[in-house]
């Protein structure tokens, strides 16, 4: 009897995503006169994306603790963000961080909550000329092929997720789109706050 040969890997499971957070680069920093030093909070959301349907990997949130004065590193006591396997048949894996400067924490906590709902959040580039939000799964699919990252505004519903921080101080959004299949690629995802005050870059190894 002939044997049946194996199906491609892709198309009978999914692919092994890992991304972590080696050092996030502090260039500048603010929390207000006479109010010391910032406390950074980065979080992490992640998709795998097909052509028709998309999936949550995994999210992620780290609280940065600004040793000595600005510019200075700093490095995550936990650096995985995420392991986890791609859907069957997606080609794509998408990564939004944002940023927040925390005060009180309770921005932090409902945006950490809204990472994880794909339909309450949706983006648009800073470059755009005209702001066309859409899914992040959706802009995962316009991206070029070889992938891109770049700033983006976020909303949550049709409110700008800027204009809804009332108790922590909203610095930025990134998202990165990359191809599932890429292999390992080490990433800088910057964040600047509009008054330019807060200016963070997030140093990562995505291995798809």
């Amino acid at each position: 009897m002939a044997k049946r040969r194996a199906a491609p890997r892709s198309a009978t499971s999914g692919r092994r995503i890992t991304a972590t957070l080696d050092a996030v680069e502090l260039a500048r920093g603010h929390d207000g006169f006479l109010r010391g030093k910032p406390e950074p909070a980065l979080l992490f959301a992640a998709w795998s994306v097909g052509p028709a349907s998309s999936r949550l990997l995994g999210r992620a949130a780290r609280l940065l603790t600004v040793r000595g004065s600005f510019p200075c590193t700093t490095v995550p006591d936990e650096t995985l963000l995420l392991r986890a396997a791609s859907s069957p048949g997606h080609d794509r894996v998408a990564l939004l961080v944002a940023a927040l400067e925390v005060d009180a924490g309770t921005d932090v906590k409902w945006l950490y909550a809204a990472l994880g709902d794909p339909d309450a959040v949706s983006v648009w580039s800073e470059d755009a000329a005209a702001p066309e939000p859409s899914a992040v799964a959706e802009a995962a699919r316009a991206a070029p092929p070889a992938g891109a990252s770049g700033p983006v505004r976020l909303l949550r519903g049709r409110v700008n997720v800027e204009d809804s921080c009332r108790r922590d101080e909203w610095v930025g959004a990134c998202l990165l789109v990359r191809p599932i299949g890429a292999g390992e690629t080490e990433e800088r995802l910057r964040v600047v706050s509009a008054d330019r005050r807060n200016d963070w870059t997030a140093c990562l190894r995505l291995r798809t």
